[in-house]
């Protein structure tokens, strides 16, 4: 299921996912939706322009919202993690993680972080503006995800 993490300083609000995707990973039916339209994010960010490989753009242009992952190699998702841990550093496991308070806290410390899921954050809300955290505003937003957003967020 996907989570969400809030930072005290600054206070922000960050998705999150409960456990790896990508490689050999759970891949929960949400999480992955979740790192998919992460990745429609980056891609479509003005922010990233310029900025990605064509290897990134290849893989994520790949990407379908909704899809399952398979975990294994060849999986679309598996590959534009892949690509995009090739361009970024850090670990290379083919899986993105989940975000722990700790990594949010040195984020918010003004420090770079080579954290995926930050990187999706910040593009959704690049592309979202001011309707950030609504990720269920996006045209691609798969339904399954939308619903985990309207429940979070359309009480009463």
């Amino acid at each position: 299921m996907v989570s969400t993490v809030i930072s005290s300083t600054p206070k922000k609000f960050w998705w999150n996912i409960d456990a790896k995707v990508g490689l050999n990973a759970p891949n929960n039916f949400f999480d992955v939706q979740l790192v998919q339209l992460g990745y429609v994010a980056i891609l479509g960010s003005p922010i990233n322009r310029g900025i990605l490989t064509q290897a990134e753009i290849d893989a994520f242009s790949e990407i379908t919202p909704g899809e399952g992952c398979t975990g294994r190699e060849d999986d679309v998702l598996v590959q534009a993690i892949r690509a995009h841990e090739a361009q970024r550093g850090g670990t290379q496991d083919g899986c993105v993680s989940p975000l722990s308070q700790s990594h949010i806290t040195y984020v918010a410390g003004g420090h770079q972080f080579a954290m995926i899921l930050i990187a999706m954050n910040n593009s959704f809300r690049d592309i979202l503006g001011n309707q950030f955290p609504r990720i269920d505003q996006m045209a691609d937003c798969p339904g399954g995800l939308k619903q985990v957003v309207h429940s979070l967020f359309d009480k009463g």
